[in-house]
């Protein structure tokens, strides 16, 4: 009688197993999908709001330089060459920095500006005229970036002293020809990389790219797969899949700037995990209330068999 209990409900219980077991394998993989989909979305979502808020400070800071390269005692001074006197100078100068100042404080992004003539002359914020920003100039961010003939445009992350050591971007803007010179604004290197900071709390890692894939951010450990390549030109987000995870590139308007993320397969089966041990629970779950269920009927099979 016990023989046939037990096989009564061996079977009752192998039955079940394979069934919740296939059912819930079937529903993990179509889980799965649904999870990599859902998760995709979200940090599609979050690149794009970075996207926009990027897109934003790059519009602000062209629009602002172009209110100030319009500026009537900017665009004299940056004209006017020669002076009577040194004194001349530097009054016209004052009144410059005063200037420059009042556009300053509008826009917490900005360190300082500076006026830089045709002839070579540097006027900065500051109010003081010093050899170092001349040599300053001379330096790769400057310089390449006025090898195009664009009107405007960033530069290279570098390092000013102002009096301090800071790390800011400049925006370049050339006054008309009629005037000639460069109006510079230096904008605090953290407005751009508060904002690649906050993104990386969604990846693995983030990049920030410049002209000819130069690297100006990074975050979280390098990868050795190829990352996609966008220009203004594409602007959507683009997805690419790679074995080990998938990249997740967006081009920034006006600019010659991207930003590329990585999600490795890791840190999506982490969340996937969490799934897998509740499909654990529910299997045992289930397994214990089919042989509690299944207990008392095979007893009374097992009588009703023995009679």
């Amino acid at each position: 009688m016990r023989k046939i209990k037990n096989k009564i409900l061996g079977s009752v219980i192998l039955i079940v197993t394979l069934s919740v077991t296939a059912i819930s394998a079937l529903a993990y993989e179509q889980f799965s999908s649904i999870l990599e989909a859902q998760a995709l979305r979200e940090d599609t979502i979050h690149l794009e709001q970075t996207t926009n808020q990027m897109n934003h400070l790059i519009d602000d800071v062209q629009k602002y330089a172009a209110n100030m390269v319009n500026d009537e005692l900017l665009q004299r001074f940056a004209a006017r060459l020669n002076y009577f006197s040194t004194y001349d100078e530097l009054s016209a100068y004052r009144d410059v920095v005063v200037q420059l100042t009042k556009f300053n404080v509008l826009r917490d992004y900005l360190e300082s500006s500076a006026i830089v003539r045709s002839d070579g002359k540097i006027f900065w914020s500051s109010l003081y005229i010093d050899p170092y920003f001349e040599r300053l100039l001379q330096e790769d961010w400057y310089q390449e970036a006025l090898k195009s003939d664009a009107k405007s445009g960033f530069t290279a992350p570098h390092i000013i002293l102002d009096p301090d050591s800071k790390k800011i971007v400049s925006f370049f803007i050339r006054f008309d020809p009629q005037y000639g010179g460069v109006l510079l604004l230096n904008i605090d290197y953290t407005a751009f990389e508060s904002l690649f900071q906050y993104l990386g709390q969604s990846f693995d890692q983030v990049a920030w790219i410049g002209p000819g894939q130069s690297l100006l951010y990074q975050q979280g450990a390098a990868t050795e797969l190829p990352a996609p390549t966008l220009s203004a030109d594409s602007p959507d987000i683009q997805v690419v899949k790679h074995d080990k995870g998938y990249y997740l590139a967006s081009a920034f308007e006006k600019s010659d700037w991207s930003v590329s993320t990585f999600t490795s397969n890791e840190r999506f089966y982490e969340w996937v995990g969490y799934i897998v041990r509740y499909w654990a629970i529910f299997l045992a779950l289930c397994l214990a209330l089919c042989f509690l269920l299944f207990l008392p009927s095979s007893r009374i099979l097992c009588v009703r068999s023995c009679r």
